[in-house]
Formats: structure tokens, C-alpha cells, sequence
């Protein structure tokens, strides 16, 4: 066996990028590392088909890097407080390093990473060190659990997130195809508008802010951590601007400023929606008027005096169909 010392970034980048190209596919591969970074699917030539396990951890590993690495084909599964990177692919060869599954660990110019290239796998007791990690398969409930509080995180971290970007936000035919996920909500206003002076002081207390976005709603519509689809109802019930608006905080309405309200509380967002937070899908190009077609064919009356917030399964196959 043959030991390899990689005492600097380009030479881990390169060892890595041999051990998973497209000719090492059929072989098992398998990659143990703390982080994934939002371009993780682009890092390496071949990710398809690996065995994954990551450290769910907000604001380290991407959650939309994982949808990509799933559409891939890779199996993935979540370990708490995992530390370890290790790169290893069945009669090919190994890397044990300091190098996430990141562009800053393995993009050029970024942190300085080391490793050992080992020639002989076997040598790696790969189902061991796996086995020796408590892990469980990632499903769709936790994928959508770290996108939560990925978004909280983000939000929260203006100063990190001016330094760092998300890929594009995928297609709405994506969205469907990723198993509708990360979930999303809808809701409607009619005009513009100040928020309630107690959603103002709710905002300054809890974030030391001012309100970038608000909607009128009921307790049980919205909660901390939602993606909420917003579209401007216009007179004669038509479809006006769509936006997207990330709840950040549910504020409780006061008795005197719910009289004659049919509403009780205020969904808010806090921070302005910067390049590292990706809505559930783009909304330009097309999207807008395929959904006024939706609104449409389900009536946009009956869409807008709907009690749920939840997008109607024929609005969804109607935006699917026409964008497909």
C-alpha cells in the first residue's frame, strides 16, 4: 500500500477529484464529512451514487445541496456532531483529510486543507467507522427541518450571509420532482399599509429591527420558519405582484387593534431576503402568469376567501401542467 502525503489544498482537491470521477461509478463510494457546502454537487467530476453522511448542522450544511445530491441518485443520512471527513471508494483508494464537501474546504484560494492519499481501501474499516456514528436515513421531514432552521440561521446572520451565496432557486416543476419540498404557504393582500404599532415594538424587542414585510393573519396560518407565497388581489378579483415573504416572527394583535379586524395576528419578516436565502422556487419568467392562469381556472374569489393557506392540489397540478 502506498501512502500519500497532500500537505496543501490543490493537491486534496486533485486526489479527490481522481477518486470520484465518472470511471470510479462502479464502485461503492462513501463520504464522511461534517459540512456540505451549497455548491457540493459541482466540487467533484462524479457525486452520483455516493453514500453520504453529514452533520445536519444549520448554516454549515446546505440543505439545497443536498436536494441536488439526492436527484443524483446519493443515499444520505444525518449524524449529529460528526467531525470526520473521509473519502472513500471501493478498490480505488482513500483520502482522510481536513477538507469538507465545500467550495471554502475545496475551492481554490479559500482554506488550507491537508490529507493522507491511501491506496489500498481496504485498509479503511469503512462499515465500522459508519457503524461506530450514530446516523439515520435523511427523510424528507428532517430535509425540510434543516431547510427551517437553514433560513432562520441565514436570516439572522446578515453580516455572514452578505459574504455568501445560494445557487439559483430551483424551477417550481424542480419543486415538484424534489417531492414538493421544502413546503411553502399561500396568502394574498389587497393594498399597502403600515403594521400595528405592536408588531413594530415586537420586532424591535426581539431582533433590534424594523419590519421589512408583514401579513394579516389568524394564529394558526403561519409559524416561525415558513415560506409564504404572497400575491396582490386587484379589484375585479384579479392577480397582481408575487413575492415571497419568510416568516421570522408571529405577532399577537392587541385587543384595541384587533376591533373590527378580521384578523388577529401579523406574520413579519425581519431581514431582507439577501442571495444565500433560496425561496422554495423562482417565481420570474413564466411563474407569474402561469399562476393568474391558476387563479383563474380555480376561481380567484374562491382562492382568495379559501380558509386554508395551504396551496389547493389544483392550483399545484394546473402550475405544473402549464410549466412543465
Amino acid at each position: 500500500m502506498t501512502t500519500t502525503i497532500l500537505h496543501t489544498t490543490a493537491q486534496v482537491r486533485q486526489a479527490l477529484q481522481l477518486l470520484f470521477s465518472a470511471s470510479t461509478r462502479r464502485h461503492r463510494r462513501v463520504i464522511l464529512t461534517a459540512y456540505v457546502g451549497a455548491e457540493a454537487s459541482t466540487l467533484l467530476p462524479d457525486l452520483r451514487g455516493i453514500e453520504l453522511c453529514c452533520w445536519p448542522q444549520p448554516g454549515a450544511t446546505n440543505p439545497h445541496a443536498l436536494r441536488e445530491l439526492k436527484r443524483l441518485g446519493a443515499q444520505i443520512s444525518f449524524a449529529d456532531r460528526l467531525h470526520m471527513k473521509v473519502y472513500w471508494v471501493d478498490k480505488v483508494g482513500c483520502v482522510i483529510t481536513s477538507a469538507n464537501l465545500s467550495s471554502n474546504a475545496l475551492g481554490v484560494n479559500r482554506l488550507h486543507e491537508a490529507g493522507v492519499l491511501l491506496s489500498d481501501p481496504s485498509t479503511v474499516p469503512i462499515d465500522s467507522m459508519l457503524a461506530s456514528v450514530p446516523h439515520r436515513p435523511m427523510t424528507l421531514t428532517a430535509l425540510d427541518s434543516l431547510q427551517r432552521a437553514h433560513d432562520m440561521f441565514w436570516s439572522n446572520n446578515k453580516g455572514l450571509a452578505s459574504r455568501t451565496k445560494a445557487p439559483p432557486p430551483q424551477t417550481f416543476a424542480q419543486w415538484v420532482a424534489a417531492g414538493e419540498s421544502p413546503p411553502w404557504k399561500l396568502s394574498w393582500y389587497d393594498g399597502g399599509g403600515d403594521e400595528a404599532p405592536s408588531t413594530t415594538e415586537a420586532a424591535r424587542s426581539t431582533f433590534g429591527r424594523s419590519v421589512e414585510d408583514f401579513i394579516d393573519c389568524s394564529e394558526r396560518h403561519f409559524e416561525v420558519g415558513d415560506w409564504v407565497l404572497l400575491y396582490k388581489r386587484l379589484p375585479s378579483e384579479r392577480v397582481g405582484r408575487l413575492s415571497w415573504l419568510l416568516v421570522q416572527l408571529v405577532n399577537r394583535l392587541t385587543v384595541k387593534e384587533r376591533v373590527g379586524e378580521p384578523y388577529t395576528h401579523q406574520a413579519v419578516q425581519i431581514s431582507r431576503l439577501s442571495s444565500v436565502l433560496r425561496p422554495p422556487f423562482g417565481i420570474g419568467g413564466n411563474f407569474g402568469a402561469a399562476f393568474r392562469g391558476a387563479a383563474a381556472h380555480y376561481g380567484a374569489k374562491k382562492l382568495a376567501e379559501r380558509d386554508s393557506v395551504v396551496p389547493p392540489p389544483t392550483v399545484l397540478r394546473f402550475l405544473l401542467k402549464t410549466l412543465a
